[in-house]
């Protein structure tokens, strides 16, 4: 089911035992592989146990077998801190909240938004990219009416031979509709 929803990826499928033996159950799984998206290979025993565990021994020995996709991982949690309306965050004692100088809303402080967490994967030569919209107020001098601020974040996999991490954020602004 994994598999055809295409939530996971197996590129090699070993069939063992009578399994193997059984021709029609061999053409229906190449049947099933061949409509999923990527390519499967499709292995079967051509012998006793003793061929098998062979066979078992030579793939996990990565023998034979497409060489994995190399992945990084991020380096730590990128977030923002961001005031959200006190309303949303009920559980905030009384002290975390203020009163909001331009419009007069109570705000909950002091709470983060997570963009990236440490750990998650990223596929080299590619970027793991997180946008939040956040919709502010600012000072009267600088603006006249609410915008809107797109921030990204970006976090890319670098080659390990390199000294330093690719990490960047920036902000761009986007005005009202």
């Amino acid at each position: 089911m994994l598999l055809a929803w295409g939530r996971c990826h197996v590129p090699n499928i070993f069939l063992s035992g009578s399994l193997s033996s059984n021709e029609y159950v061999v053409k229906m799984i190449k049947h099933l592989a061949r409509g999923l998206v990527g390519k499967i290979t499709i292995r079967k025993a051509n012998g006793l146990w003793s061929a098998i565990a062979q066979e078992i021994v030579l793939t996990g020995a990565g023998i034979g077998v497409p060489l994995p996709l190399k992945v990084s991982s991020a380096p730590k949690y990128c977030g923002i801190s961001l005031s959200h309306a006190y309303e949303v965050w009920k559980l905030v004692k009384e002290t975390n909240v203020d009163v909001d100088k331009y419009g007069g809303t109570r705000m909950a402080h002091d709470f983060m938004t997570w963009m990236v967490q440490q750990g998650d994967l990223i596929l080299m030569g590619t970027s793991l990219t997180k946008y939040i919209a956040v919709r502010c107020r600012f000072a009267p001098k600088r603006h006249e009416k609410n915008s809107c601020i797109l921030i990204t974040c970006i976090i890319a996999a670098i080659d390990r031979s390199e000294n330093s991490r690719n990490i960047s954020t920036r902000s761009s602004e986007i005005p009202d509709l």
